[in-house]
C-alpha cells in the first residue's frame, strides 16, 4: 500500500478513499486509524470553503424576541411557607487527590419537590460540628407555583488530604439563615466595575475591557492585565484584542455573599475597531478569597468565510514591577514533580509547551521553544511568579487535557496560552523531529493547518484560569482546586423524592445492582478508549471519537445525560466529571454559535467529521468542509441542519445547569431552544423516514421547558407533536407506515413498515409532552404506538427487530438489543397509564436483557443504552413498589 507522503502545507482534511471494512467497524482498532493516515490528503490554508454569499437561506423566519437570559434567580414569592417546616439533606465531601483544602469552594445543585420551599432565605448550610456557614443560595429553576425547584449552593469548606466528611442543608419555612457578614461587594459605576472580596480589590473596566484592569490589597497594586487583555493575532500577523472595542454586554451575573460572577461579551478588535470573532469572558469572585478565576469562551463569529484561521491567542498579565522568578513542575518517575525554578535576571525568559497531550517543551533563555528539553508528562497547569516585592500563583485548568497550551514568562509580563504560537506548517506532523513519537492521527490533526488554527464558523472553546493573587495557596491545592475539585454527593433518595430529574431510582438492596455494575464496567473501558484513541485537544476534551473510523460522535446519544444520572444513583464522582465535561463539549463545539443563515444558530451538529463536518455516511468525501447542495439544490453546510437533523439533545446540558449551575452550558441550551421555537418547529411540516427528527426535537424542548416553564417553548413542541398526530395510521397498524430504506428493511425492496428504535424515541419525545400536558390526543398516539411496538416483541430473544412491518412483522431475523434502551422508556411509562402488566414485563425483561450482556466500550453504545435507564429504572422501581 503506497503513503502518500506528508506536505508542508498541511493538516488532515478530506477521506477521498471508498469506505474499507475497517471504516465500518464502530469500534475501530489504531491499525485502522493508520490505514486512514496513509489515505489522507491535506487541507490548504489558501482554502476558506463555503462562503457567505453561497449560504443561501434556506427558509425565512423571525425571531420573536431577544435570547433568554440565563436564569440566575432570587426567590419570586419570599416569606410565602412551603410544605416543608424543617428539613435536612446531607451532603458528603470527599478529598480524592490527596491535597489537603484550605478553603475549597463547593458549588452544588440542590433540588426541591414541588410546593417545598418558596424562600431562599429559609436556607442554610451545617458544618459537621453543627455550626453554620456562610452560604449563598441562587435559584436556577421553579416549578409552576413558583416554589423553588433547583437551588445553587456555595460556600467555602476546610478538609484533609483525603479527608470525608459530611455537611448539611438544612432548609423549611421554621428555618431563617444567621445574619453574614461578608466584605464581597460589588460598586459599578458607567465606566467600571470594582469588585472587593475582603483580600482583594479588583478593577474591571466596562469600556474597554482587558480582564483585569487592576489588582490590589491593602491599597498596594499587585498586578494587572496587559492592556490588551487577550492577543488574538489573525492569519496575517494582525493583532486583534478585547480592550480594542466597547463590549456589547457588562453584567453581574452572579452576586451574593460567597460569590460574585461578573460576565462580559464583545468583540475583539484591531487598533482601527475593526472586529474578528468575539468572546465571553466570566470572571468569579469569592468571598475573603485572592483567587480569581477567568473564564474566557473564544467564539469563530467571522462567518465571511466558512474557516478562519488564526496564528495565536494568549491571555498577558503584569506584576506591579518587574519579574524576577518563574517556578514550574517537571514531572518525575512515580508521578512526582520537581521544581524548577528559573531566574529571570538571569535567562530572560521562560516558557514552556504541552505540544500534545503527553508531551512537554521547556526552554529558558533565548531560543525557540521547540528545540528545547522535550519530555512525555501531563503537565499540572501551574505556574509561580515572583517579582521584587510580591508574587502569584496560577493554575490553567484541565491544562494537558485541552492541548495545545503553554506559559510564557519574561522579565516584564506573562502570557498564559491558550493556543501557542505552532512552531512550523507541519505542526502535528513532524513531531519525530522534536522527540515526541509519531504524527498526530488525522482525527486530531484537523484545526491544525500550515501552522495556523483553524475555526469553522460557529465553532468556539472555553479555557479557565484561577489566579491567586495572595500567593499564599500551595500549587499543589490550587491544581487540585481546579482539575480535581471537591464534588458534593447528596442522597440518591433525596433526589428521588424531588422528582426534580424526573422519576428516579434509588438503590433499594440489590433491586438492579446489575444495572450498576454493568454501567461502572462500561466506564472503565470508555476511560482505557479514551486515553488509547487520544480523546484530547482543545476541541474534542469531552467527546468520543471513532464511529466509522473517522466520526467525532458529539456525544450522540447524550452520554453527559446517562452519566450525570448514573451519578446522582449512585454517587461516583468520576461519572460527574465525565458528564460535565461532556456537556461542556456539547456547549462549546456541538452548537453553532454563528451562521450565514440565522435559520441555523444554535442548532446542534450530529456526529461528524471534526464535529462540524460531514457525517461518515459519505465515503467518498467525507470532509471537514462541507460544498453541497441540500434543499433543492441550493448551497449549504451540510452540518448546520437544525433541530431536524435528529442528533439533538438537551438533557445533559440541563443536567448540567442543574447540578453545577454551568452559565456557558445554559445559554448554550437556551440557544437550542429558541432554534427549536423560532425556526425548526414553525417549519415542520411532516414527519419523513426518520421518525426520530421529531422524537429528538420533542425531548430537547421539553426538557429544557422542565427547567424554565417558558410558554413559548411548550407551544413550540405542541407545533412538532401536531406533525405525528396527523400522520399516525390507526387503522394500519397504529405506528407512522411507510416504505423504509433498504438499510432498515433487511433488503426487502418497498418493504412498508417502521424502524422500532426510531419510533420509540418518537414515542419518548410524545411521552414527554404528555407528562406536562396530559393531552388526550397525545395519550390516544401513545396506546396506539406502544401497542404496535409490542407488535414486534420478542420473548425468547427479550428484545427487538430492528424494524417491523405493519403487523409486528420483521424484516429481519436478528433480533437488536443494542437499540433496546431507545424503545423501552414509553413502553414503561404506558405500563403504568393503562396498567398494563404484561407491557410492563416486557421492558423488565428487555431491561435485564442488556444489564446481563456485555458492556459497551464506545460512547454512542455506552450514552445509547443510559440516556433513557433513570427514567426506565424509576418506572420499573415505582411499578415494583405499587404492584409486589
Amino acid at each position: 500500500m503506497k503513503r502518500i507522503p506528508f506536505q508542508t502545507t498541511a493538516a488532515i482534511a478530506v477521506i477521498t478513499v471508498a469506505a474499507s471494512a475497517a471504516e465500518k467497524n464502530t469500534d475501530p482498532t489504531l491499525a485502522d486509524y493508520r490505514w486512514h493516515n496513509d489515505k489522507v490528503k491535506f487541507e490548504k490554508l489558501s482554502d476558506k470553503g463555503l462562503k457567505y454569499e453561497q449560504i443561501t437561506l434556506i427558509k425565512p423566519f423571525q425571531v420573536g424576541r431577544p435570547r433568554p437570559a440565563i436564569p440566575f434567580a432570587t426567590s419570586r414569592t419570599p416569606g410565602k411557607a412551603g410544605s416543608i417546616t424543617q428539613r435536612k439533606v446531607t451532603v458528603n465531601l470527599v478529598e480524592e487527590a490527596g491535597v489537603a483544602r484550605s478553603a475549597t469552594p463547593i458549588k452544588f445543585g440542590l433540588p426541591l419537590p414541588h410546593s417545598g420551599l418558596y424562600d431562599l432565605a429559609s436556607m442554610r448550610v451545617l458544618a459537621p460540628d453543627g455550626r453554620e456557614l456562610p452560604a449563598q443560595f441562587t435559584a436556577t429553576a421553579f416549578w409552576p407555583d413558583d416554589s423553588l425547584k433547583w437551588v445553587l449552593v456555595d460556600f467555602q469548606a476546610k478538609l484533609g488530604a483525603n479527608q470525608s466528611a459530611n455537611y448539611e442543608v438544612e432548609f423549611g419555612s421554621e428555618i431563617v439563615h444567621g445574619k453574614q457578614d461578608s466584605p464581597l461587594g460589588v460598586n459599578e459605576t458607567d465606566d467600571v466595575i470594582i469588585v472587593s472580596t475582603g483580600a482583594i480589590e479588583v478593577v474591571i473596566d466596562k469600556q474597554r475591557f482587558n480582564i483585569l484592569r487592576s489588582v490590589k490589597a491593602n491599597g498596594q497594586q499587585i498586578a494587572e492585565s496587559a492592556v490588551e487583555g487577550m492577543r488574538l493575532i489573525d492569519e496575517r500577523g494582525q493583532l486583534f484584542t478585547l480592550s480594542g472595542a466597547k463590549p456589547k454586554n457588562v453584567t453581574v451575573e452572579e452576586q451574593g455573599s460567597e460569590k460574585v460572577v461578573v460576565a462580559v461579551a464583545g468583540d475583539y478588535a484591531d487598533a482601527e475597531g475593526k472586529t474578528y470573532m468575539s468572546y465571553v469572558t466570566r470572571i468569579t469572585f469569592r468571598n475573603g478569597s485572592a483567587r480569581v478565576t477567568v473564564a474566557h469562551t473564544h467564539v469563530n463569529t467571522y462567518v465571511k468565510t466558512e474557516f478562519t484561521d488564526i496564528t495565536s491567542l494568549s491571555m498577558p498579565m503584569r506584576l506591579s514591577g518587574p519579574l524576577a522568578k518563574s517556578v514550574a513542575y517537571w514531572p518525575q518517575k512515580g508521578g512526582k514533580w520537581r521544581e524548577m525554578g528559573v531566574d529571570l535576571a538571569a535567562h530572560g525568559r521562560f516558557s514552556l509547551l504541552q505540544a500534545h497531550e503527553d508531551r512537554i517543551c521547556t526552554v529558558s533563555g533565548s531560543g525557540d521553544a521547540t528545540t528545547g528539553p522535550s519530555t512525555s508528562g501531563r503537565y499540572p497547569g501551574v505556574l509561580r511568579i515572583e517579582g521584587a516585592d510580591n508574587a502569584v500563583n496560577m493554575v490553567c485548568h484541565e491544562f494537558w487535557q485541552r492541548w495545545p497550551k503553554g506559559f510564557e514568562v519574561s522579565r516584564s509580563d506573562f502570557r498564559i496560552e491558550l493556543l501557542p504560537k505552532q512552531w512550523g506548517k507541519q505542526y502535528g506532523l513532524d513531531f519525530p523531529r522534536y522527540g515526541m513519537g509519531s504524527e498526530l492521527p488525522h482525527w486530531l490533526l484537523y484545526p491544525f493547518v500550515e501552522g495556523k488554527y483553524r475555526f469553522k464558523w460557529g465553532m468556539s472553546f472555553t479555557t479557565r484560569v484561577t489566579f491567586d493573587f495572595g500567593s499564599q495557596t500551595p500549587l499543589e491545592e490550587l491544581r487540585s482546586d481546579a482539575n480535581a475539585p471537591v464534588i458534593a454527593v447528596l442522597p440518591a433518595s433525596w433526589y428521588a423524592q424531588t422528582k426534580a430529574m424526573g422519576g428516579m431510582a434509588a438503590p433499594v438492596d440489590k433491586q438492579m445492582a446489575q444495572w450498576d455494575t454493568y454501567v461502572a464496567k462500561a466506564y472503565e473501558q470508555d476511560m482505557a478508549r479514551k486515553a488509547k484513541y487520544r480523546e484530547y485537544g482543545f476541541f474534542n476534551y469531552g467527546d468520543w471519537y471513532g464511529e466509522r473510523g473517522r466520526n467525532w460522535g458529539n456525544n450522540e446519544y447524550d452520554l453527559a445525560h446517562g452519566f450525570f444520572t448514573q451519578f446522582v444513583r449512585t454517587g461516583r464522582r468520576d461519572y460527574f466529571r465525565l458528564a460535565l465535561a461532556a456537556a461542556r463539549h456539547q456547549a462549546d463545539v456541538d452548537c453553532v454559535h454563528a451562521y450565514p443563515d440565522p435559520f441555523y444558530v444554535g442548532a446542534n451538529h450530529p456526529h461528524s467529521i471534526g464535529h462540524t463536518g460531514t457525517t461518515s455516511h459519505e465515503p467518498m468525501h467525507a470532509t471537514w468542509s462541507c460544498r453541497s447542495k441540500v434543499h433543492g439544490g441550493l448551497d449549504h453546510d451540510f452540518a448546520g441542519t437544525g433541530a431536524l437533523n435528529g442528533h439533538t439533545w438537551t438533557d445533559g446540558m440541563m443536567d448540567a445547569w442543574y447540578l453545577a449551575g454551568e452559565a456557558q452550558v445554559m445559554n448554550a441550551c437556551i440557544a437550542i431552544g429558541e432554534q427549536i421555537a423560532w425556526a425548526m418547529s414553525k417549519n415542520f411540516n411532516a414527519l419523513g423516514s426518520h421518525e426520530r427528527s421529531a422524537g429528538w426535537a420533542l425531548r430537547a424542548i421539553m426538557a429544557i421547558y422542565r427547567g424554565t416553564y417558558d410558554p413559548v417553548y411548550l407551544e413550540a413542541a405542541k407545533r412538532i407533536a401536531v406533525v405525528p398526530l396527523r400522520e399516525q395510521k390507526f387503522d394500519k397498524g397504529g405506528a407512522w407506515p411507510h416504505i423504509l430504506p433498504l438499510g432498515h428493511s433487511g433488503g426487502h425492496r418497498r418493504a412498508i413498515g417502521n424502524n422500532l428504535f426510531l419510533v420509540g424515541i418518537l414515542l419518548a419525545g410524545l411521552k414527554d409532552y404528555h407528562a406536562e400536558t396530559g393531552d388526550l390526543r397525545v395519550e390516544r398516539s401513545l396506546i396506539f404506538g406502544a401497542r404496535w411496538v409490542m407488535k414486534a416483541w420478542d420473548p425468547d430473544a427479550g428484545g427487538w427487530p430492528y424494524s417491523a412491518g405493519r403487523n409486528g412483522e420483521r424484516f429481519l431475523e436478528r433480533v437488536t438489543p443494542q437499540v433496546t434502551m431507545l424503545i423501552i422508556e414509553p413502553l414503561a411509562y404506558m405500563a403504568h397509564f393503562t396498567n398494563d402488566a404484561k407491557m410492563m414485563q416486557c421492558v423488565e425483561t428487555a431491561f435485564r436483557t442488556v444489564a446481563h450482556s456485555d458492556p459497551p466500550t464506545m460512547g454512542k453504545a455506552i450514552a445509547m443504552r443510559m440516556n433513557f435507564s433513570a427514567s426506565v429504572m424509576g418506572q420499573i422501581q415505582q411499578w415494583q413498589a405499587d404492584h409486589r
